[in-house]
């Protein structure tokens, strides 16, 4: 593995309240973890299909019109 190679997982975070969505943020990537954030279901749908597949996704059950549970159902 040469030492330009990030060995970090991608974590996808999926909060529709902003605030804790910033939060989780700022603290993973000043840990080191490469962060993509999502505020809706969908929206994650879209990152996941288009741009990235994450390691860990940290995922709020209860959000408006979908819940976290569908990502999940979705993703198996």
């Amino acid at each position: 593995m040469s030492p330009t190679q990030n060995t970090n997982p991608y974590i996808l975070l999926v909060e529709n309240e902003r605030t804790i969505l910033t939060l989780m943020h700022n603290g993973l990537t000043s840990a080191g973890y490469i962060c993509k954030v999502a505020e809706s279901v969908d929206e994650a749908k879209r990152l996941i299909e288009q741009e990235f597949i994450p390691e860990l996704v940290v995922l709020d059950q209860a959000m408006p019109n979908k819940d976290g549970l569908v990502l999940a159902e979705h993703s198996l």
